[in-house]
């Protein structure tokens, strides 16, 4: 119902963002924009591809811009959906690490992209999934070979 101003004020807050000329501008982006799945909102991904078009445009100002996209969170809105311990169990065993992340996971990830560690680090977006997204194509089921 509020999609469209929250995109809207969210261009407001990096248009000031910007010409404050703050230094680092790290966005959430949803994880499966990063696996490249077309049925998402397209407005999802614009806004994910929108971080690396602000790193080339903002660059010249200092202006670092990076994203996180979060895996499997036991957090927020995910939460409720992980009290199920069969959900849980399902999810976390099909993380490479074996576990959901959790929010301090994320929140490491953001504060390290605005530390002076990532002062070189711009136009990225950091999966925090567990390697997930390095995974998915081997957990796709495949046919066997015939057997002769």
């Amino acid at each position: 119902e509020y999609l469209f101003a929250t995109v809207v004020l969210m261009g407001l807050i990096q248009i000031f963002v910007g010409i404050m000329k703050w230094g680092k501008f790290i966005r959430l982006v949803p994880h499966p924009v990063m696996l490249g799945f077309v049925n998402v909102l397209a407005i999802v991904i614009f806004l994910a591809q929108m971080t690396q078009l602000m790193s080339v445009e903002w660059g010249p100002y200092g202006i670092r811009v990076n994203a996180v996209a979060p895996g499997f969170i036991d957090a927020g809105m995910s939460a409720p959906f992980f009290k199920n311990e069969a959900v849980r169990k399902q999810r976390g065993s099909g993380v490479p690490l074996r576990r959901l992340g959790t929010a301090t996971d994320v929140a490491k990830a953001v504060m390290f992209l605005a530390s002076d560690d990532a002062a070189y680090i711009s136009g990225q977006e950091i999966a925090v999934d567990g390697g997930v997204i390095n995974s998915v194509l081997a957990q796709l089921p495949r046919e066997q070979p015939a057997a002769q």
